[in-house]
Order: structure tokens, then C-alpha cells, then sequence
């Protein structure tokens, strides 16, 4: 019990040594949003989200015929910080794709995920894409070797990642 509380004092002290940055945060955010709609302008970090409302419900071809091109195949890298919008956005067009008898490719590592500030989903990779897309269109593969790192960083990595996860509920 003391343990919690002492977690719980740590993180209300946290909070207030940072509570000026926190305002000060909204209220760039605040200004942002004005300027935006003051002065019709749109942020690249706004375009899947304002995909989304316009291919909402819209079928594929909707799609195709908007972007003005039909690609058979797909490929998309880092995968793991991959966002619902984005994913959403991007779906039909995979599905699409599948349906025709083409292939497509995801591909990420979820212990590299590192923009879930931005809206990543590590949930689309480790599960919800496999249950979306159906087991019989799916094949997952494991790289066994790594030519990015050491055998030592990778082996911590592995290890850290590994309690991590055991521990994780608890914090």
C-alpha cells in the first residue's frame, strides 16, 4: 500500500512540476487550430484523419478513381507505427488488392514502435490486422537474423523487452 502511494505522490509531483509546460502545450495547440481554420490551411498531421471523413463508407473504387491510379500491389515499412486513420484509409485499397489475387506486405517489429504520440496503434500489427484481413490471407514471418545490431544489444533487447511485457500490467 505504501508502495502505491508513494508511486501515486510521485506522479502528482510530476505532474506539477510540469502542470506550466502542460498549459502552455493546450494553449499552442489552441492557437494552432485557430490559425489553421483562420486561415484554411491544413497540416500534413491532419491528412489521414481528413481522409478518413471523406472515404468513410466509400467503396474502393471511390478511392481509385480519386487518386487516379490502380496499384496491384502494396508494400508498406515500419508498420508498427502505423495509426487507426491510417490504417482505415489504407484498408480498402489492401483489400481490394487481396481480392484481386495480388499481394501486399506489412511489415514492422512492434519493440520498434515509437510513434505512438502521433497515433500509432501497435494493436493493428499484433492482432487487429490478422483479424481483420482473416487468418487464410495471412502468413507472419520472424526474421532470425538480425543485421542491424550486435549480438549483445539484440540479446538485451530481447531480454528487456521479454520482463517488460511480464511486468507491464502492473505499472
Amino acid at each position: 500500500m505504501l508502495k502505491l502511494i508513494n508511486e501515486k505522490a510521485l506522479s502528482a509531483e510530476v505532474a506539477l512540476n510540469n502542470f506550466y509546460a502542460f498549459g502552455l502545450v493546450t494553449d499552442i495547440a489552441r492557437k494552432l487550430r485557430e490559425y489553421k481554420d483562420q486561415n484554411n490551411l491544413m497540416l500534413l498531421a491532419d491528412a489521414p484523419q481528413f481522409l478518413n471523413g471523406i472515404i468513410q463508407d466509400s467503396d474502393t473504387p471511390f478511392i481509385y478513381e480519386k487518386v487516379g491510379s490502380f496499384y496491384k500491389n502494396y508494400l508498406i515499412d515500419e508498420f508498427q507505427d502505423t495509426s487507426g486513420f491510417q490504417w482505415a484509409n489504407f484498408k480498402p485499397l489492401l483489400m481490394n488488392s487481396l481480392d484481386q489475387g495480388f499481394p501486399g506486405m506489412l511489415v514492422g517489429d512492434v519493440k520498434q514502435a515509437v510513434y505512438r504520440w502521433r497515433g500509432g496503434d501497435l494493436s493493428l500489427l499484433q492482432n487487429r490486422v490478422l483479424d481483420q484481413i482473416g487468418q487464410a490471407r495471412v502468413e507472419s514471418h520472424n526474421l532470425s537474423d538480425n543485421y542491424r545490431s550486435t549480438s549483445s544489444v539484440v540479446d538485451f533487447n530481447n531480454t528487456f523487452f521479454d520482463a517488460a511485457a511480464k511486468i507491464s500490467h502492473r505499472l
